[in-house]
C-alpha cells in the first residue's frame, strides 16, 4: 500500500482447522498479477525478488494447509491460510482472546 491504508489480520479456530484471515484496501491485484502469486521470481515491486510469497505458500503448504487469495482492482487483496489444528491444549475461547490480542497490537479494537 504505497499510499498508506489499513491491514487487517484475523484469527479463528473452526473445528479442525485453524484460519488466518489477512487482507488490505491497497490498490488490489489484476487477474494476470493474480494468477502468478506465488510463481518464483514473479514481484510487483520495484526491489524485490519475488520469492517471499513463495517461500510462504511452500511453507504453509508442508504443514498440510492451504492458500486462498482473492483481489479487487481498486478494493484490496486478502489472503486465507487454513491448516490443521493439532489440538495443543488452546482452546476456542484462548484462541479468540489471542485474535483480539493481534487485532489491538495493529491498531483495531
Amino acid at each position: 500500500m504505497p499510499e498508506g491504508g489499513s491491514l487487517r489480520v484475523a484469527c479463528t479456530l473452526e473445528a479442525d482447522e485453524v484460519i488466518v484471515r489477512i487482507a488490505d484496501d491497497g490498490p488490489g491485484l489484476g487477474e494476470e498479477q493474480l494468477s502468478k502469486i506465488g510463481q518464483p521470481f514473479y514481484t510487483t515491486k520495484d526491489k524485490g525478488t519475488g520469492l517471499g510469497l513463495m517461500v510462504a505458500f511452500k511453507i504453509v503448504q508442508n504443514h498440510k494447509g492451504s492458500v486462498k487469495t482473492r483481489s479487487e482492482l481498486g478494493k484490496g487483496t486478502a489472503f486465507e491460510i487454513r491448516l490443521p489444528y493439532a489440538g495443543s491444549g488452546v482452546t476456542e475461547g484462548a484462541g479468540m482472546a489471542a485474535n483480539k490480542k493481534v487485532r489491538r497490537s495493529i491498531g483495531q479494537s
